[in-house]
């Protein structure tokens, strides 16, 4: 049987430096994944670069992401092309729109302005005291 496993924990960038992430290890993904191969099954493991992963085996594929967005273009190019899905990877669940200095937050009038802007720069500057980021959950539905 051919079975997509997912395992690990996303990323989401900030910035070129900075992420927000989650502790997940992809243990489970991997014991799940080892006990498929065992079992003879055919698996592709989509995790992470970080992920606790199994050893190389004939019958596993395995796909690295990092982000939200990355698993889902995976997950549609692939999904179609297994019998089973187990999802044991530890999703963001939420992802950064703008981060800025506490003092342009505390100018503004409106808040919702924040939710409509973007950082340009490579690397957010660390020159303020206090840095406010914004984030948007993700629609988790869609994976």
């Amino acid at each position: 049987m051919k079975i997509l496993v997912t395992s690990g924990g996303t990323s989401e960038a900030i910035d070129s430096v900075r992420a927000i992430t989650n502790h997940s290890t992809g243990r489970l993904g991997k014991i799940i994944t080892e006990t498929l191969l065992a079992a003879g099954h055919e698996v592709c493991l989509i995790t992470t670069k970080r992920s606790l992963k199994p050893e190389s085996h004939p019958n596993l594929s395995i796909r690295e992401i990092t982000n939200t967005h990355e698993l889902l273009l995976e997950m549609q190019e692939r999904v179609k092309d297994y019998q089973v899905l187990i999802h044991s990877m530890a999703v963001s669940d939420y992802t950064p729109v703008y981060m800025t200095g506490l003092e342009e937050v505390q100018a503004s009038s409106n808040l919702e302005e924040f939710l409509s802007k973007q950082n340009h720069q490579t690397k957010i500057s660390s020159t303020d005291e206090v840095q406010v980021l914004f984030l948007k959950k993700h629609p988790k539905s869609s994976l």
